[in-house]
């Protein structure tokens, strides 16, 4: 760990697991967290940066690689590599119902996202795909409306803006801006192409007029800014975020850019290191901490207050939650 200020200390270690959890999320208070271990879901009490298995399920028939929950309700959803999407909902302390498995992916499903009123569902596919649904929590169902087929290879990581109107996407090598037209359906406005070199699987708007773009070569070790120029995102090279250098691996797609406003600390996952990020009062970033865990197969994420990290590493086997104290 790095810095004088902020430290990461750790709480518990105490649960072991063979195979990838390669998503983690926790509901709105921070007391329920989500997990898998290939196509498994874990179910845990979160309290005090401390875990406790209450429930697991077997729905998934492939690994289940992405996980959204809800800020409204106790329900989430999960994406896998067996192509569908399934519905969970709370039914009591320990208990959980799923629904049947919702299909349109012809590939894996990366990444999964709703929207605030969280009445839709947005999907990413290795199928080059994004799928639009319409999500009924109560009847924990899900209705597919369209589907977004500009991208060239997989589509691994998206954000919305403040207000809803703009998403971003990403492939490995290019980015698409997306619009809400006029009937509210998303709307293509440019694709952007990225040199190779800088070519990486996570993105994340932190402004109506920034995103970050997580680098993925081993022989690249920098998050790149993209600012709003003349009415298009276009790479700011004087706020690059320069990373530790490791040249041993590529950085994995999972592991999803976690920002909490209200803290103002970004949490990215690059090959072995996790760092905590904070954008500082002229739009440039400075790593407030960091984490090396020596290996490259790390997932995880953060409360939504901010105040716990949890993740699994490929090294120890095991889920790691850390207090992030001073922040």
């Amino acid at each position: 760990m790095i810095n004088k200020q902020v430290e990461l200390k750790l709480i518990d270690d105490s649960n072991q697991q063979n195979d990838s959890s390669f998503a983690i999320v926790f509901d709105k208070t921070g007391s329920i967290m989500i997990s898998c271990e290939n196509d498994e879901i874990k179910i845990w009490n979160f309290e005090q940066g401390k875990l406790k298995l209450i429930n697991t399920y077997q729905k998934h028939r492939g690994g289940v690689a992405c996980l959204v929950y809800s800020k409204l309700r106790n329900n989430f959803i999960s994406g896998s590599c067996d192509k569908t999407i399934i519905c969970w909902q709370q039914i009591n302390q320990k208990e959980w119902k799923c629904s049947q498995p919702f299909q349109q992916h012809n590939d894996d499903v990366n990444c999964l996202m709703l929207n605030k009123q969280e009445d839709q569902l947005i999907s990413g596919g290795q199928d080059k795909s994004i799928k639009v649904w319409n999500v009924d929590f109560i009847k924990n169902e899900l209705n597919f409306q369209y589907s977004l087929n500009k991208h060239s290879n997989g589509v691994f990581s998206f954000c919305f803006n403040s207000t809803e109107t703009v998403l971003v996407s990403c492939g490995y090598q290019e980015f698409i801006i997306w619009e809400k037209g006029v009937q509210g359906k998303w709307e293509c406005k440019y694709t952007q192409d990225v040199q190779y070199y800088d070519c990486g699987y996570k993105i994340h708007l932190i402004n109506d007029q920034q995103f970050l773009w997580v680098t993925r070569l081993k022989n690249v070790d920098d998050i790149l800014v993209f600012d709003i120029q003349n009415g298009v995102f276009q790479q700011n090279i004087n706020k690059t975020i320069k990373l530790t250098k490791n040249n041993e691996c590529d950085d994995h797609m999972y592991f999803p850019i976690n920002y909490n406003k209200d803290k103002n600390i970004i949490l990215v996952r690059h090959k072995h290191h996790i760092y905590l990020i904070r954008q500082q009062n002229d739009d440039t970033f400075n790593i407030i901490a960091s984490l090396n865990c020596q290996n490259d197969q790390i997932y995880g994420t953060m409360t939504n207050n901010g105040q716990y990290l949890v993740f699994w590493d490929n090294k120890s086997k095991k889920y790691q939650s850390y207090e992030i104290l001073n922040i």
